[in-house]
């Protein structure tokens, strides 16, 4: 059996879906499978997903050219809308809906608007985040430059949120009331919130919503979900693939761990070359037999030492469970000091994953 292996269980990714069902009766829900689906597997997760949800979105064509090619016939959503010509094709012929967020878009469509199909669109405003979009007045100008086309079916209206992972930040009132004030002029269908505005801020929950990291079962902060309901999709789990006992006195190798007692170390199959951070300290946390064990020393590229204490209770080839079930993803991330979903999004080709279909 090949370790690391992340197990993925399509039960509870339907679970989760029916939590923000009941969070907002209302909305239509496109599922984000950007990036691999959150390291989660874009065609499996989108496949599991595919009559529960009303669309995906995703960031690249590219991710969409598989979805397609998949089988996949939900609305797809691109997000970041299409980079030049070519995309715009592209997108036409696999009658997927585009986020416009700027001129250079617009004027590509009204280019080759002859040829096109009947098209979606998402008018991207920036309310604050900064990152893509338009402002106000060229928001009103799209919408109607887009009303003069006929292959036009659709026009909507969406933005992202800066800050809406801090319930307390009041940056995301303000920008919802940017949304607000330019919709009661175009009054568009809308789409606002992602994760964190679909959990913190129930206002935002519109038309459309956007839920991402939390269909997995993942926090979009570090602070844990289970209250909503939410189950952890994912379980990355791992092996002990050796112990040896370090005497009191003995300094760990790669590490500035000196034994004050004898010590059992366990040798476990994870490092670098799997997709675990460098970064990662000493005390980390892992699960093993039902008890928590730490991280000793550095990350390797393929094994990490962890501290079985000083009575040896596990065997070669004992599961270890990274995080996962009796271990949140947000636990480990707040002790690596890094954003939940890093964990799961850059895990390598040398991590399998195991789908659990129910």
């Amino acid at each position: 059996m090949k370790y690391p292996k992340a197990i993925i269980e399509t039960k509870a990714l339907k679970h989760n879906v029916e939590i923000i069902r009941k969070l907002a009766p209302n909305s239509k829900i496109c599922a984000i499978v950007k990036a691999n689906a959150y390291g989660h597997g874009l065609i499996e997760v989108a496949r599991t997903l595919l009559n529960h949800v009303e669309g995906v979105g995703v960031a690249r064509i590219a991710e969409a050219e598989r979805l397609r090619d998949a089988g996949i016939n939900n609305d797809i959503i691109l997000l970041e809308g299409f980079l030049g010509a070519a995309e715009l094709l592209k997108l036409n012929e696999l009658k997927l809906s585009t986020a416009v967020h700027c001129y250079e878009q617009l004027e590509l469509i009204e280019k080759y608007a002859p040829s096109l199909n009947k098209l979606k669109v998402w008018l991207k405003f920036n309310t604050g985040m900064n990152r893509l979009g338009l402002d106000a007045d060229e928001a009103r100008e799209v919408k109607l430059r887009l009303e003069a086309l006929d292959c036009i079916e659709e026009i909507n209206l969406m933005t992202h949120f800066a800050n809406a992972d801090d319930p307390k930040n009041n940056y995301t009132n303000l920008q919802l009331e940017n949304f607000n004030r330019l919709n009661e002029e175009l009054k568009l269908k809308k789409s606002i919130s992602a994760s964190s505005g679909v959990l913190f801020f129930p206002q935002t929950r519109a038309e459309w919503i956007r839920p991402g990291i939390i269909i997995y079962g993942i926090s979009p902060s570090h602070e844990s979900i289970e209250d909503y309901g939410f189950i952890p999709v994912m379980n990355l789990e791992t092996i002990i693939t050796n112990i040896f006992k370090l005497e009191a006195g003995k300094q760990l190798p790669q590490s500035n761990f000196i034994s004050s007692q004898d010590n059992y170390i366990g040798v476990i199959a994870l490092g670098t070359g799997d997709g675990y951070p460098a970064q990662a300290p000493e005390g980390t946390p892992f699960l093993i037999n039902g008890r928590r064990v730490e991280l000793l020393g550095k990350v390797g590229v393929d094994f990490i030492y962890v501290n079985l204490g000083n009575q040896l209770q596990d065997k070669i080839g004992d599961k270890v469970t990274i995080f996962g079930k009796g271990l949140p993803v947000e636990v480990v991330a707040k002790h690596i000091n890094v954003i939940t979903y890093e964990l799961t999004t850059k895990l390598t080709t040398q991590t399998k994953h195991e789908y659990i279909i129910n």
